[in-house]
């Protein structure tokens, strides 16, 4: 089977899902940048995998790998699309976790294959949480590919109406609070999230 991997080129551990989907006897190609119809043209796939991948896949690439692309989210849809998922899960809630789902024309919106969530401490930063999280969907991708490139996993179809989303200018407004950057501890930037929240 070939495999078309979607990163970016500055994500952390890009290699574990090509050197797990090798292992088990698939073709993989790593891509980095927008995809194009013409790269299509001269490259043909299975599968389409979107780990951290900074650009949407729109026309018609969609429509040509219907219920043949999949995304690995952190965070435990529907809650929490859009961008920076586990900053938003932590400091806004419900749940903090990871989703391996199908992508359709929505922003995370495609039906799930399967999720889990995590519990944390406030003393953990949010760094830690998000490692725990791309290590959590490494192995929820492993234990599911077998039976996804079957066609025999699961798949739920998302509540829409208890989504949350995101935006880059919503985080924007608030990125202040990570006063350490991503090492910031929960416990330091719920304090400062909320007195700005409330200040508002």
């Amino acid at each position: 089977m070939r495999v078309l991997y979607l990163t970016n080129p500055k994500s952390w551990n890009q290699h574990v899902l090509p050197d797990y989907l090798r292992s088990q006897g698939e073709f993989v190609e790593t891509y980095h940048d927008r995809l194009t119809d013409d790269y299509f043209q001269a490259n043909l796939f299975d599968y389409l995998i979107s780990d951290r991948y900074p650009f949407l896949i729109k026309e018609p690439i969609l429509s040509r790998y219907k219920d043949r692309i999949l995304n690995l989210h952190n965070s435990f849809l529907p809650y929490n699309r859009g961008n920076n998922p586990n900053f938003w899960g932590i400091l806004e809630g419900p749940k903090l976790g990871g989703t391996l789902h199908y992508i359709d024309a929505g922003i995370d919106t495609g039906d799930i294959i399967d999720q889990f969530s995590i519990d944390y401490t406030d003393e953990e930063t949010f760094y830690d949480t998000w490692v725990r999280i791309q290590e959590g969907l490494f192995h929820t991708f492993m234990e599911n590919w077998p039976l996804v490139r079957k066609r025999v996993n699961s798949r739920i179809c998302q509540n829409h109406n208890m989504a949350t989303i995101h935006y880059k200018k919503d985080f924007a407004h608030v990125s202040d609070v990570l006063a350490d950057g991503w090492k910031t501890t929960i416990e330091m930037a719920r304090v400062l999230y909320h007195r700005k929240v409330s200040s508002q």
